[in-house]
């Protein structure tokens, strides 16, 4: 049938073009027509790296900004990480004696050597008010370092998994949002004799293990506990699970070296890496390119 009628087919065209590569302009230029925006896969790569680099620009820039107002230190040069920046003011901030901790102890000197009047003894129980809810707000730092650690090692062990591709996606993230919770109200934080952090997973007192004995790690208890419902019985850690219940995908081409930087320590260092070279998360890209480099890298 020809073009100049009122309908043709896809391979009709398609054949078209093939004689007439021209026609391929005719037919972007028909499409913007019509309110449509088309990109190639190189122009649509692009794109979304963009927005991926302004959004963990925009994140990473309030980090900082907070970190500063909060503690008062700057950042040590342009090019700190914020993770850096955050573990080495958290840091400084419990190993050294803040200036309402010096103040405190100068008034309750006062006190002891004969300074009791009343106006001394409000202002140091104003002092001790303010280093309270102070220390209250370090724990509290504290605990949401913890629970982005415990949320990375959630991802990771849900990245590992096959799901049952007969159970609705519906009923699967709603699965994956309660054992998420579930384990996350398990995880406590465990110093080993070199002073380490490690996540542990507790439970009636004590510490839950897997099949080695070794301390369970969250995708032992995902697979064996939480996600038996939802799981692919027969393909359980063969990978494939696209986090919180996505397909994964391409991301685009982009080259990843071989070789990580030298400031690329840690698991939560290598996914800022990896954003920053434009592999989406939760992408086959990404998460080939995160099991190559992580190995044997600690979560922080």
């Amino acid at each position: 049938m020809a073009l100049t009628d009122d309908t043709f087919t896809v391979e009709e065209f398609q054949a078209a073009v093939a004689k007439n590569p021209a026609l391929k302009d005719v037919a972007i230029a028909s499409v913007k027509h019509l309110g449509l925006t088309p990109y190639t896969q190189q122009e649509y790569d692009a794109a979304l790296s963009t927005k991926i680099d302004e959004k963990t620009n925009e994140i990473y820039s309030g980090l900082d900004k907070d970190l500063f107002e909060t503690s008062g230190m700057a950042k040590a040069s342009g090019t700190e990480k914020t993770y850096n920046y955050l573990k080495r003011v958290v840091g400084e901030l419990k190993s050294a004696p803040t200036a309402l901790q010096t103040k405190i102890t100068e008034l309750e000197d006062a006190i002891k050597n004969g300074g009791g009047d009343a106006t001394l003894r409000a202002q140091l129980q104003q002092l001790k008010d303010k280093e309270t809810q102070y220390q209250a707000d370090l724990k509290d730092r504290d605990t949401k370092l913890f629970q982005k650690d415990v949320a990375l090692d959630i991802r990771d062990g849900l990245r590992e998994l096959k799901f049952d591709p007969t159970v609705k996606e519906s009923l699967r993230k709603l699965a994956i949002s309660n054992a998420t919770a579930n384990i996350m109200a398990l995880a406590t934080v465990e110093k080993d004799a070199a002073g380490n952090e490690n996540i542990r997973y507790v439970r009636d007192g004590k510490v839950l293990l897997d099949k080695d004995g070794k301390p369970a790690t969250a995708k032992y208890l995902l697979e064996t506990e939480e996600l038996t419902d939802v799981l692919d019985a027969g393909q359980q850690g063969q990978g494939g699970g696209a986090g919180a219940g996505g397909q994964g995908g391409k991301g685009g081409k982009v080259s990843v070296p071989e070789v990580l930087p030298g400031d690329v320590k840690t698991q939560s260092q290598l996914i800022d890496y990896l954003l920053k070279l434009g592999l989406a998360q939760e992408t086959d890209e990404f998460d080939t390119a995160f099991d190559k480099l992580g190995k044997g890298l600690p979560i922080r």
